[in-house]
């Protein structure tokens, strides 16, 4: 026959573990959530664009031509050494940089970063860097990240909307083809917040 102080005891513990229950449970799907934001960057599957390369960088494209003399607004993934100075051949004076790894020095060229790393991509927030980033786009600018696919198109989908008066959808479209589908949540939902506007 079991006392009443060995049965208050076997409850105690009982009462301890399922109260740790949740506690553990919310542990291990935060590790593992990192877990999987560490193994897509590691494997570039969170961030990588579609496979166009140039000379310059993956995924250049051109969001602005230029005209009469005043330089284009282009979109990448991080230019290469011989991409910078084709850049600045082309009229490029400002490098609007989303991903955390820095800009070398490139004479003539002035960067201005707006580092958003995987976690902030995942969970946010990215509006203050999007809003800050933005202001800085207009001629003769590159914007780019590290392959041009997510935190870049969120910006040109920005950019399109606002400035060029694209409706989301066709903006979307373009960032699609460009690899901008595979975004994590805090880029997408920032721009679903976004009012559409149709021209």
């Amino acid at each position: 026959m079991t006392s009443v102080h060995e049965a208050s005891g076997k409850m105690g513990r009982a009462d301890a573990t399922s109260a740790l229950l949740p506690a553990l449970r919310g542990c291990v799907i935060g590790l593992l959530l990192s877990l999987a934001i560490l193994i897509m960057g590691a494997m570039g599957c969170a961030t990588r664009g579609s496979d166009r390369r140039s000379d310059i960088a993956d995924n250049f494209a051109v969001v602005a031509a230029g005209t009469n003399g005043v330089a284009g607004i282009y979109r990448s993934g991080t230019p290469t050494a011989a991409g910078w100075e084709a850049l600045r051949g082309m009229g490029v004076v400002r490098s609007v940089n989303l991903d955390t790894t820095s800009d070398p020095v490139v004479s003539g060229i002035v960067s201005r970063q707006f580092a958003m790393d995987a976690w902030q991509q995942m969970f946010g927030p990215v509006g203050p860097q999007l809003e800050a980033a933005l202001l800085e786009v207009g001629p003769g600018t590159i914007v780019h990240c590290a392959y041009g696919a997510n935190r870049t198109g969120t910006l040109v989908i920005l950019y399109r909307m606002r400035v060029c008066g694209w409706s989301k959808a066709r903006a979307i479209a373009e960032a699609d083809g460009l690899g901008w589908g595979n975004s994590m949540p805090a880029l997408k939902e920032y721009v679903e917040r976004e009012p559409d506007v149709r021209r």
